[in-house]
């Protein structure tokens, strides 16, 4: 039997050390500017999606789903309603699962391995890296393929290639609010689902299951307290179902590798507020002044002026994101401009330790000077009063961080 834990030992002598850290100096100047270029766009996006949603607010016009005003059309409407659709029922082909809702969406997981790592690493005396990585494998149930091949240890580890069921999403088309259909930018906001119980669903058993779904008629397929025994006559995989999950395993109670958990939720009709533009009797994306797009949708009786408040707070957050996003990269960055330089002292691990936390302070305060002053820049485009005291903010603490370096140093000598 394989191990699920193996251990493996790398050694790394001084010149190949240098030529990888020298290496990283290209990757450091291109994580730079890719940083910078993130930090301005995300700026950039954040004004002009902030100035579409105040056009937005400024225009919307509130009306009824029904009867369809033609006079609002071209407008930017507000309404809110009860979904629903004229289309049949929503039906999975392979195992005849339906639903009346709006959406019918089956998971599927398999039971895979899954590789974990960790690296820890110690300089030797002379400049060469010593580096022991643990692997560890362990089952899990993932939604995703896992591929074994990339495994350090496949053998023993090996994930099937494929799988005989894969996710996917049913959705009805049209689906209506009262007159107005709605295009894709809005069903695809329809999120929320409830998962569906399968009990008192005509499942269809596919033919390679059918053999020991008839020896097993008489039994109630929902009880999940069912002992199931091995017996070579019959198919290697068994159907078991369970409230709103149908597994394809050998055995209910210890699953194996290559096995199936297919789970199955709908997306239900019901009421709706939705911000968007009136193109005949279709309620589509609305382009506001400056090339930007608003369509909002949110559950329930939302008024228009929360739903503008929830996309500005929405904006805001995802600008957040990607200003800590770009500031990382951007460290990450120097940080690979100064690595060559502490690799260079690596026979000496000590002393490499002492500068290797200096460039660390020195790529830190260019981080923010560069990062934050990239920020204020293109803030200064658009709005000088917030953009140059960010600047001087930048710069101050720029300043700060590598006064604060050298007062240390000098302490230190002393």
């Amino acid at each position: 039997m394989m191990s699920n834990r193996v251990t493996t030992t790398r050694n790394t002598g001084y010149g190949e050390r240098l030529g990888n850290s020298f290496k990283k100096i290209l990757w450091g100047i291109i994580l730079v500017i890719v940083s910078i270029a993130l930090l301005a766009r995300n700026e950039n996006n954040f004004v002009e999606q902030k100035a579409a949603l105040k056009e937005g607010e400024k225009n919307v016009i509130s009306t009824s789903p029904t009867p369809l005003d033609s006079s609002l059309e071209g407008k930017l409407v507000y309404f809110n309603g009860e979904t629903s659709s004229p289309a049949e029922k929503l039906v999975d082909q392979d195992f005849n699962i339906l639903t009346d809702d709006l959406k019918l969406i089956r998971n599927v997981e398999m039971y895979q391995w899954k590789e974990d790592s960790e690296e820890d690493c110690h300089d030797n005396y002379g400049g060469g890296e010593e580096c022991t990585t643990t692997y560890d494998y362990r089952k899990v149930w993932e939604d995703q393929p896992i591929d074994s091949s990339r495994f350090y240890q496949e053998e023993g580890h090996r994930n099937p290639t494929h799988r005989a069921y894969s996710s996917k999403t049913l959705e009805k088309k049209p689906i209506l609010v009262w007159d107005y259909q709605l295009a894709s930018d809005f069903t695809n906001q329809l999120t929320k689902a409830d998962p569906l119980v399968l009990k008192g669903q005509d499942i269809h058993i596919p033919e390679e299951y059918q053999t020991w779904a008839v020896a097993q008629a008489n039994l109630d397929l929902f009880d999940d307290e069912l002992a199931f025994e091995d017996d070579a006559s019959q198919p290697k995989k068994r159907l078991h179902i369970l409230e709103n999950e149908l597994y394809l395993w050998y055995n209910p109670n210890e699953p194996r590798i290559g096995d199936l958990k297919i789970g199955f939720s709908t997306v239900p009709s019901g009421m709706v507020s939705v911000v968007g533009q009136q193109a005949g009797k279709t309620l589509v994306s609305h382009t506001t002044s400056n090339a930007r797009s608003i369509a909002l949708l949110e559950l329930g009786t939302v008024p228009v002026q929360t739903m503008f408040a929830h996309a500005h707070a929405e904006n805001a957050l995802m600008t957040w994101f990607f200003r800590f996003l770009g500031l990382i990269l951007m460290y990450a960055g120097f940080s690979m401009l100064f690595e060559f330089v502490v690799t260079l002292l690596k026979v000496i691990p000590p002393l490499a330790n002492v500068v290797e936390a200096g460039t660390s302070i020195v790529a830190l305060a260019l981080t923010f000077v560069v990062g934050l002053g990239t920020i204020a820049i293109a803030w200064i485009v658009v709005r000088p009063v917030i953009g140059i005291p960010l600047l001087l903010v930048a710069l101050g603490v720029g300043a700060y961080l590598l006064w604060n370096k050298r007062n240390k140093k000098t302490d230190s000598q002393e």
